[in-house]
């Protein structure tokens, strides 16, 4: 078929559907739907089908429980002891006598401290060293 041809018979069609259709029969159809049907005016939320809403409320509920951990996690972390606080490293060796018992009261350790003179743990005798023990046992 030629291109003159098929445009003849698109002609005829159109003429033929042209006077079987009732133009304005069809324009109070359309109009009386649109009134009769309710018009869909709510949120989008709500228009959409029960699968969908599910899924938004779980993934708002995944929400909810990781944000909400975060924080509780955030508010439980331990915080810093004070002996922890201490960041910069002391030259004990520096120190003399006095100053490194200071140091030691400072710190409010459980037991006193004690002096035990220029010596050290070998020069202790039989009761001192049993005391010593006993305080580092608790």
């Amino acid at each position: 078929m030629e291109d003159r041809e098929l445009e003849r018979l698109a002609k005829q069609l159109g003429a033929r559907a042209e006077q079987q259709i009732d133009v304005d029969r069809v324009a109070k159809q359309v109009v009386s739907r649109l009134r009769n049907e309710p018009q869909d005016t709510g949120p989008r939320v709500l228009r959409m089908g029960k699968r969908t809403t599910r899924r938004v409320l779980q993934i708002a509920a995944m929400l909810a429980v990781v944000l909400t951990g975060g924080l509780v996690v955030q508010n439980i972390r331990v915080t810093p002891t004070v002996a922890s606080e201490f960041a910069v490293p002391l030259a004990l060796d520096d120190l003399s006598e006095l100053e490194l018992t200071d140091v030691l009261d400072s710190l409010e350790l459980v037991g006193p401290v004690r002096h035990v003179g220029r010596g050290g743990i070998d020069d202790l005798n039989a009761s001192e060293l049993a005391e010593l023990l006993a305080m580092m046992e608790g």
